[in-house]
């Protein structure tokens, strides 16, 4: 069949001393022209060779571009593949027509009651007070008399120092305790806002705080559990302790807060 070369590669048997190798179960053979190499794929591809099944077809030399970027490639299209048509006029499709049934039914409406608790609307924001303000977290130590410092300059009248939370007996406070404080002042001269801008550059007690308006549900929430006897004992107690600095009157601050959901510590009036 006219052929030139036979290339049988093979490989080296690891791990022997005899050096044995064994082919790699393929084969190259040059032929002299290209029919010789049709009539032979054509003849022995299939065929049967000591009980294996040949699989013979024209060698394709290696292409570095094409093994990087041949795959999922479409072929280009050439100016032979293009026929040039006549433009057809572009025409939408005509709309379809959409029928909307509209189902009626007898509809029964219940007036619900959405006023909550406090007096407000439920979904509407809380009324603000015109002349209180709130500081949520004030230093612990914080007493009447600093408070009033603090707010001098605005005619403080009622001032509340309460606690949002219950004490626990024996457990460990990892985060520096704090106290709420509610403080009546004079906005007729200068509105809360304002004064707040203005307090906001100023320390209580060496530190920063926040200030912002009261809310009225706050201050009667605030008021209501000062009427009960639990919250009058503490906040009697509470007076003695700054004055005297008993560690007994102290005890019976703790004791007497316990009673309370939200504790009132103290309230003065000017």
């Amino acid at each position: 069949l006219f052929r030139i070369n036979i290339l049988i590669p093979s490989y080296t048997i690891r791990f022997t001393r005899s050096g044995r190798q064994r082919p790699l179960g393929i084969a190259y053979v040059e032929f002299k022209t290209r029919e010789n190499l049709d009539a032979v794929v054509k003849q022995f591809d299939g065929a049967m060779f000591k009980k294996r099944q040949m699989s013979v077809k024209k060698h394709v030399a290696y292409d570095p571009k094409r093994r990087f970027f041949g795959i999922g490639k479409k072929p280009a299209i050439t100016s032979d593949d293009l026929q040039l048509t006549p433009e057809q006029p572009k025409t939408k499709p005509p709309p379809q027509e959409t029928k909307i049934e509209i189902a009626t039914a007898t509809v029964t409406t219940t007036a619900l009651d959405t006023t909550s608790v406090t007096g407000t609307v439920a979904g509407t924001k809380p009324e603000l007070s015109k002349d209180t303000l709130y500081i949520p977290k004030a230093p612990a130590k914080i007493t009447d008399e600093s408070l009033r410092d603090f707010f001098k300059e605005y005619g403080p009248a009622q001032i509340y120092i309460f606690r949002n939370r219950k004490l626990k007996r024996g457990a460990i406070n990892l985060k520096s305790s704090y106290v709420s404080v509610l403080a009546k002042v004079d906005s007729s001269q200068t509105s809360l806002d304002d004064i707040i801008v203005n307090l906001k550059s100023q320390k209580l007690n060496g530190r920063h705080v926040v200030i912002k308006p009261a809310y009225k549900s706050k201050i009667e929430e605030v008021a209501s559990k000062l009427k009960s006897p639990a919250a009058i004992l503490g906040s009697s107690l509470v007076s003695a302790a700054n004055n005297e600095g008993s560690n007994a009157v102290t005890k019976q601050i703790i004791d007497a807060e316990r009673s309370l959901s939200n504790n009132a510590l103290a309230t003065t009036t000017a």
